[in-house]
C-alpha cells in the first residue's frame, strides 16, 4: 500500500493530491495500471502531465472517504467496453476480426491473434493495434 495520502477537491473541482512532508498537487489523475482485470488493484495517481506520484496496491484498503474518491474517479474514466454479445467471429489467415455488440454499440473492435481468458468472464484481446484488455459478460459468448 502506498503511504498515507488524501485526496479531495479544489473549488475548481480539481482532485488535489496531499501527502505529508510534500507539497500538494494539484489536477491529478487516477489512473488503473495493467492488468485491467483486476479494477480495484493497481491503481496510479498521476500528475496531468502522467507523471506517476503513487501506486495504491489495493483500492478495497483504503478509509472509505478515500476509497470512494478513488472509485468515482476511476468510473468516470472508464473507457472499456463491456461486451454483450459476440455476433460473430471471422478467421482467415490466422487473425480474428470479432463483431460485438457493446454497451457502448455494436462495432468491430479489430483484427487480433487471439483471446486470453482471465477470470469471472474476463478476457484480454489482442488486436492489431495492440494489447486491449475487455471486459466481458459470461452471456456474451452463450450464442
Amino acid at each position: 500500500m502506498a503511504d498515507s495520502f488524501s485526496l479531495m477537491r479544489d473549488v475548481q473541482g480539481r482532485l488535489v493530491l496531499g501527502r505529508a512532508g510534500m507539497e500538494d498537487v494539484v489536477d491529478v489523475r487516477i489512473r488503473r495500471a495493467f492488468p485491467w482485470s483486476c479494477p480495484t488493484r493497481h491503481v496510479s495517481i498521476r500528475t496531468k502531465d502522467g507523471k506517476e506520484l503513487l501506486m495504491i496496491d489495493d483500492v478495497s484498503e483504503l478509509p472509505e472517504a478515500l476509497r470512494t474518491i478513488v472509485l468515482g474517479d476511476l468510473s468516470s474514466m472508464s473507457l472499456i467496453p463491456l461486451i454483450q454479445r459476440v455476433m460473430k467471429v471471422d478467421v482467415r489467415f490466422g487473425f480474428q476480426q470479432w463483431t460485438v455488440a457493446t454497451d457502448r454499440g455494436g462495432g468491430v473492435p479489430g483484427a487480433g491473434t487471439g483471446r486470453h481468458p482471465l477470470h469471472a468472464g474476463r478476457a484480454v484481446y489482442r488486436e492489431g493495434r495492440g494489447w486491449k484488455s475487455v471486459r466481458a459478460s459470461a452471456a456474451g459468448f452463450a450464442g
